[in-house]
């Protein structure tokens, strides 16, 4: 679902956007805003990353304020929305460009822009959402040609000043500061499930760079629904070995602080297996899971400092299912992720990996006195082949600092010794 400015001006929640809500839209005779733009005709494929390309400079305007939603396919007058025209012809090669040369052609690059196509042949309309940018100012032009900046003025966009540029630098410096401060509470916040005196215990949490804006918090049903998707993402990353999100009960959710959390639902008799995960409203998704002292195949019992690094991975794997279900959710299209490890004891931590012939070994392993919390910014924008490869680039982060280069449950040919 999608929250524009369409969505706001027109009072509704988030939605598709249809030909019902820009039909809306016409009839309330809505005016441009510094998020809203109409445009009658696409533009050329020819040209659209030029320094003077007039789509290039909205992309940049609206990037550059909170973002935006550009609709082709109206008329209006005086900048208020009078009826519907056709937009133009629509194929895949000019929906590639709209959504690329934002990432190409602009300083730093924006991305995350959508297209989306509506309406009949004959009165198509295309609506192209701009989101938000915690990097902003962008900037348009080269090295040789220099670099200017646009930004939203009302209606209207305009060359940034000076001062405007100093006050975006700043507050891009500032943004970034407070992201990794809610980052860091949300860390604290999702180790107090962990019971790091008794084993060790993996923290992985996810927040998106920019907070999302919901009209409505999510219920029940659908963080649950939020849950049981990332499980199958997860699952189908590493398919036979078990996953902290089986432990959880996305089915009878308990509230928390701006939050639904999901309860461990493993018996006490493995406590190996807890794990507790939580949704916020904000879009933001936690996961902590017992990985230490856990028993695999005749009766072998590690002790509560090791673990075999498919824990850790199948632990990526659901931390990057959370991410895209919560994004597909949310909006949100970069996150920022970060995964650690509780262990309070004077035992170092051991991670065992496989040897050729698929059994456990530390031979190679490095043991850690602590375990330095790895981050990483996700671009959820992709299908689950993209999230699988961020997915296996962030675990491989994981697992070599415990002396280890090859994944293990990533291998579609390993098995794990507990289903």
């Amino acid at each position: 679902m999608e929250y524009t400015a369409l969505h706001r001006l027109l009072n509704r929640p988030p939605g598709p956007i249809d030909d019902d809500l820009l039909n809306a839209a016409i009839e309330a005779r809505l005016g441009e805003t510094d998020d809203l733009d109409w445009k009658r005709q696409l533009p050329e494929r020819k040209g659209l990353g030029d320094a003077d390309s007039s789509y290039l400079h909205d992309i940049a305007a609206f990037a550059n304020g909170r973002g935006g939603v550009i609709v082709y396919g109206v008329n209006e007058k005086n900048r208020f929305a009078t009826g519907r025209t056709h937009a133009g012809d629509w194929s895949e090669g000019l929906e590639r460009s709209l959504t690329q040369i934002p990432a190409s052609h602009l300083h730093p690059p924006v991305l995350g822009v959508q297209t989306f196509p509506f309406g009949p042949d004959d009165l198509r309309a295309v609506a192209v959402v701009v989101p938000a940018s915690v990097d902003r100012p962008h900037l348009i032009g080269s090295a040789t040609t220099g670099f200017r900046a646009r930004v939203r003025n009302g209606a209207d966009s305009t060359w940034m000043s000076e001062r405007d540029l100093e006050a975006a630098y700043r507050g891009r410096a500032a943004e970034r500061q407070n992201a990794s401060d809610a980052l860091d509470r949300l860390y604290a916040d999702a180790i107090m499930w962990a019971a790091p005196a008794e084993r060790a215990w993996g923290v992985a949490v996810a927040r998106p760079r920019l907070p999302v804006e919901l009209r409505s918090k999510p219920d029940r049903k659908e963080t649950a629904d939020i849950i049981g998707a990332a499980g199958g993402i997860g699952k189908r990353m590493a398919k036979d070995y078990y996953h902290p999100l089986k432990s959880v009960n996305e089915h009878h959710l308990r509230p928390g602080l701006r939050r639904w959390i999901a309860r461990n639902q493993a018996s006490a008799a493995t406590p190996w297996l807890h794990a507790y995960a939580s949704v916020h409203f904000d879009g933001s998704v936690t996961l902590t899971a017992a990985l230490g002292g856990h028993h695999g195949v005749n009766n072998t019992v590690w002790q509560p400092h090791e673990f075999q690094s498919w824990r850790l991975e199948t632990l990526v794997c659901d931390l990057f299912g959370l991410v895209k279900a919560a994004a597909d959710r949310f909006g949100g299209y970069e996150y920022d992720v970060r995964l650690g490890i509780a262990w309070e004891s004077a035992e170092r931590l051991l991670m065992a990996g496989r040897d050729n012939f698929g059994y456990p070994y530390t031979d190679g392993s490095v043991p850690l006195a602590a375990y330095t919390p790895v981050e990483a910014t996700v671009d959820t924008d992709t299908d689950e082949a993209g999230m699988k490869t961020q997915a296996r680039e962030f675990a491989t982060d994981c697992i070599n600092q415990g002396g280890l280069e090859q994944l293990t449950a990533f291998d579609p040919d390993a098995r794990s010794d507990m289903r």
